[in-house]
């Protein structure tokens, strides 16, 4: 699994997402996404801040290119789902 982030961590710990107030409960919830697609955990660390729209069924993600700065620094974490408490 992967989680992508704009930020570096030594340690992934939970958060609550920072999401548009529009955004649907589920998706601020005080967690770590996960996801088994790396290039839609890239996709989601270079995401710039602003609105942006995730097509999840046609696998489209929508920036706002105003803001979007290809030479930002991303990191994408492998997550074994295995060494993770239930």
């Amino acid at each position: 699994m992967y989680h992508g982030s704009r930020k570096r961590f030594s340690k992934l710990t939970r958060q609550k997402a920072h999401a548009v107030p529009e955004a649907p409960e589920n998706e601020k919830l005080n967690m770590i996404y996960l996801t088994p697609d790396y290039s839609f955990a890239l996709a989601m660390a270079a995401r710039p801040m602003g609105f942006s729209g995730v097509d999840h069924e046609r696998r489209i993600v929508h920036y706002n290119l105003d803001n979007f700065d290809p030479g930002k620094k991303v990191y994408v974490y492998v997550i074994d789902i295995s060494k993770i408490p239930h």
